[in-house]
């Protein structure tokens, strides 16, 4: 094993400017491997998982750190995806043409859809990733990016959900001990609070002592 996958959204690599080091270049440091790093703007959940069976197809001998941001995120398709979607790592060509939906139309879709349908959704999609990477002898671990996730016992199916995700050990923290969690109790405000609150992104500290947690977890 010599490379680390890393992906994820925005919120795996966005950086004020002067700042260049984020969660996958600590992780690839302290387990001495090459950093093979995917993540960009609007990455969602779909989109993310194809990009790391795309990944597998070619590679099964890297460990693979996926990482998962907004459950929200709806994929349209476009023949230009312009100045929003930029790549500032690497990135496979067949996925360009896929965007996030944005401006007024993300409006009107997250007034149509309710959130907690969309994290069942996400987490489902994400027991189907880590069964087919567990069926293939690849190591990875899925971790979440975002806000941790809402439990309610009450609602049947994501109980049942829940129970899945619990019982599976490479999913590792979307009820608790998100990255948004940990950097929050850490008190290391995003570095575009001012627009995002807490739910902005982590500067280079949030990204390192989110690294410490994931290498609690990681065995490779």
């Amino acid at each position: 094993m010599d490379k680390l996958y890393y992906d994820g959204s925005s919120f795996s690599h966005l950086l004020p400017t002067g700042q260049n080091k984020n969660t996958g270049h600590y992780v690839a440091e302290k387990l001495g491997l090459e950093l093979d790093h995917y993540g960009h703007n609007g990455k969602g959940v779909e989109k993310i998982i194809r990009s790391a069976m795309r990944y597998s197809f070619i590679n099964k001998d890297a460990f693979m750190l996926i990482g998962f941001g907004s459950s929200q995120v709806l994929e349209v398709h476009t023949d230009d995806p312009g100045d929003f979607v930029k790549f500032p790592y690497k990135s496979f060509s067949e996925e360009h043409c896929v965007i996030p939906l944005q401006g007024e139309d993300l409006l009107h879709y997250a007034d149509l859809t309710e959130w907690q349908y969309c994290e069942t959704k996400a987490l489902f999609n994400i027991i189907l990733l880590h069964d087919y990477l567990e069926s293939n002898h690849i190591n990875f671990l899925l971790h979440n990016l975002g806000n941790n996730y809402h439990y309610d016992s009450n609602f049947e199916f994501g109980k049942g959900v829940a129970e899945q995700i619990n019982a599976r050990p490479k999913i590792l923290n979307f009820y608790k001990n998100s990255l948004h969690s940990i950097i929050k109790d850490a008190n290391l405000k995003p570095w575009d609070y001012e627009h995002y609150g807490w739910h902005g992104h982590a500067d280079t500290q949030g990204h390192s002592v989110y690294a410490d947690f994931l290498m609690e977890h990681i065995n490779v």
